[in-house]
């Protein structure tokens, strides 16, 4: 069977995709306990704390060299799941809201057609809340629109005219080219509808403050710059930033201006072990931090399967140690020792490979907490006790990537409203933002 990067109706067809990407399908295949001919596979060095027999440069050429005949696809699972992570793919847990979202406005929707208008009111309203957590992705805006124009349908019927209206407004903006016609609503929701439309008065509204890398939509349009014009009634607001979780609200805007609200972005734990790259797997994690590790990339990558190996010194002799990891949850071989003083490291290759793609895969990745690994020989007739040589901190690009992720927490997206005179008088307690 295979599981994969998805269209969202496909997901609700078959609930298998593990990540999805709304708009592209992309090809995975899930190894449980064997290995498919022809699967992706992502190679990491794990340089041991001493300088081991073979320099990271060569132990990849030779990893190269000794897998070539495997029928393998060599790729850079880091680079892929990066791309796919800033391209917008989400976990297919991410995408419940969808399905959730639709019962409930099939069945607040039925209800009001059964005259149950109370009723059909607090499904649709609690059908736009599970909407908003996945307005951000495909899909998600024209959802918003249809539940909001429903309820809109079925306040009018409960003689709530003016929050009505609001939604009519903003099921138009998320949707301007639905079609709302007799033959579908009753005459006087149509002319409810139509009356909605008519121009209201435009409030002047300041975005505070743009971090760099974060981004903002109202009404499906990106926000350039810290001011913006809106009409009165409701607006859909949105702020991504990568290794954080987007969020969405609802602004409601009255022709005196608006009360300030803020969208605060929570770190995505995941997102930023992908953002973070090769730093996730360096020695001394634990069993827990490796397993993350992993998950994240095979998670975020095409990757189906991942190698982690390290050249160290045992007992004088240069060996290999590796471990192959798939799943979701990860699970991994045994770590394997190949010892290589006759053959060479390519030979060594091979056979590592050979022995691994064999072992169930029953346990969490434990390679980076490995004593061989951790505590590694020196290598024979080596004086000094210091570790090998590796790339400078302020060299290595991952650590910044790392470092960058590591900003994330706490970020903020406050909405300002001020006059239509565009003076700096805020409505709502300017204490609140710092203007006492």
């Amino acid at each position: 069977m295979m599981l994969g990067v998805v269209h969202r109706e496909e997901y609700r067809r078959s609930g298998h995709s593990r990540l999805a990407v709304l708009g592209m399908t992309l090809a995975l295949g899930l190894a449980a306990t064997g290995v498919a001919r022809g699967e992706p596979l992502t190679i990491v060095v794990l340089p041991p704390s001493q300088a081991g027999p073979e320099s990271e440069p060569a132990l990849e050429r030779a990893l190269g060299a000794g897998l070539a005949d495997a029928d393998l696809e060599l790729v850079d699972g880091f680079a892929m799941a990066k791309s796919a992570l800033l391209e917008g793919a989400v976990p297919e847990g991410d995408l419940a809201p969808f399905l959730q979202a639709e019962e409930l406005l099939e069945e607040g929707w039925r209800s009001y057609l059964e005259v149950r208008a109370s009723f059909a009111a607090a499904r649709l309203a609690e059908a736009r809340t599970l909407a908003l957590a996945v307005a951000h992705l495909e899909g998600g805006r024209p959802l918003v629109a249809e539940i909001s124009l429903r309820l809109g349908v079925v306040k009018l019927d409960l003689a709530r005219s003016a929050e009505a209206a609001d939604d009519f407004r903003l099921s138009h903006i998320l949707a301007p080219g639905r079609a709302v016609t007799d033959a579908e609503f009753k005459p006087e929701a149509v002319q409810a509808y139509d009356a909605a439309l008519a121009a209201p008065s435009v409030v002047h509204l300041r975005t505070i403050p743009q971090r760099p890398g974060l981004r903002l939509w109202i009404d499906g349009s990106e926000v350039f710059g810290d001011s913006v014009r809106l009409s009165e009634g409701l607006h859909l607001i949105e702020a991504k930033e990568p290794g954080s979780v987007s969020r969405s609200k609802l602004l409601s805007i009255s022709p005196g201006g608006a009360a300030p609200i803020s969208l605060t972005l929570e770190p995505d734990a995941t997102a930023q072990r992908v953002l973070r790259g090769r730093t996730g797997f360096s020695v001394g994690r634990t069993e827990g931090q490796a397993r993350d590790a992993v998950t994240a990339m095979l998670l975020y990558s095409q990757t189906e399967q991942l190698l982690v190996v390290s050249s160290v010194w045992r007992r004088g002799e240069p060996a290999l140690l590796g471990q192959r990891c798939s799943g979701m949850p990860a699970y991994c071989s045994a770590v394997v020792e190949i010892g290589y003083p006759a053959g060479g490291a390519n030979v060594a290759v091979t056979e590592l490979w050979r022995t691994v793609q064999k072992a169930p895969l029953r346990f969490p990745p434990t390679l980076q907490a490995d004593s061989r690994v951790v505590s590694a020989e020196t290598a024979p007739g080596a004086t000094g006790k210091g570790k090998g040589k590796s790339t400078p901190l302020w060299k290595n690009p991952w650590l910044w990537l790392g470092a960058a992720a590591a900003t994330v927490a706490g970020s903020a997206v406050y909405l300002l409203a001020e006059p239509d005179a565009g003076t700096s008088v805020f409505v709502g307690n300017p204490c609140d933002f710092g203007g006492c």
